[in-house]
C-alpha cells in the first residue's frame, strides 16, 4: 500500500533582528528609547528591573573604576550597548576600555573587563552570555552574584573559559590593567 506523501512539519523560527533594526523600532516608536532590552543572537531580550542590591553594587563598581584607573588610558562603560556585531548588542552592567576608543567603537577583543551583575539572571549571566563574551574575544569577565556574595571570574583559556567563584573579601586583579586589585566586599 502506498501512504500519501505528507512533507515534514515546518518548525517556525523566530524572526532574527539587526542593530539597525532595533534603531529603526526606536525611531519609529515601536520600542521607546529606554527600553530595557539586549539583542543576542539576532532576538530582542526583554530585561528585568535592577532591584536595590544589584544597582547598588553597578554604581559602587562605576565609582571606583572612575576614582582608581588613570581617565587617560582607561574608560569605564556604564550600562553601555556592547556592539558585538550586527545581531549581538548586550547591555553588560560595566565594560572597561583603552580611553582612545568611544563606547560605540569598542569589540569584543577591545573590552579589558566586562561585568555583569546578577540578582535574578545569574544563570543567563553564566551560560548565554558567558558563551557570547567568549566568542567575541573578551578577555575577561566577571558575574557578580550579590545575592551569594561571590564574583565568578571567567579567563580565556583557548576552547572556553577558566572560572574560578570568589567569594566578595577576597581580592580580585585585573588580568589586563598590572598592579590594580579591588575586593568587591569594600564596595557593597
Amino acid at each position: 500500500m502506498n501512504a500519501p506523501f505528507r512533507p515534514p512539519p515546518s518548525v517556525p523560527s523566530p524572526y532574527k533582528f539587526t542593530v539597525d533594526d532595533v534603531f529603526a523600532m526606536q525611531d519609529a516608536g515601536i520600542l521607546p528609547p529606554d527600553h530595557r532590552c539586549e539583542l543576542i543572537h539576532g532576538e530582542l531580550i526583554e530585561m528585568p528591573s535592577e532591584g536595590d542590591k544589584h544597582s547598588h553594587a553597578k554604581a559602587q563598581l562605576i565609582m571606583w573604576f572612575a576614582r582608581t584607573l588613570p581617565h587617560d588610558q582607561y574608560a569605564v562603560g556604564p550600562d553601555t550597548t556592547f556592539f558585538l556585531d550586527k545581531q549581538e548588542a548586550p547591555e553588560p552592567d560595566v565594560f572597561l576600555h583603552a580611553a582612545a576608543l568611544r563606547p560605540s567603537q569598542v569589540g569584543g577583543r577591545d573590552a579589558l573587563l566586562v561585568i555583569e551583575i546578577a540578582a535574578t539572571s545569574l544563570v543567563y549571566d553564566l551560560s548565554v552570555k558567558a558563551d557570547l563574551y567568549h566568542q567575541y574575544g573578551v578577555r575577561e569577565y566577571w558575574v557578580v552574584d550579590v545575592e551569594a556574595r561571590q564574583t565568578h571570574r571567567h579567563l580565556p583559556d583557548g576552547a572556553g573559559w577558566t572560572i574560578a567563584a570568589l567569594a566578595f573579601d577576597v581580592p580580585i586583579a585585573l588580568s589586563q590593567i598590572p598592579g590594580v586589585a579591588l575586593r568587591i566586599a569594600d564596595l557593597v
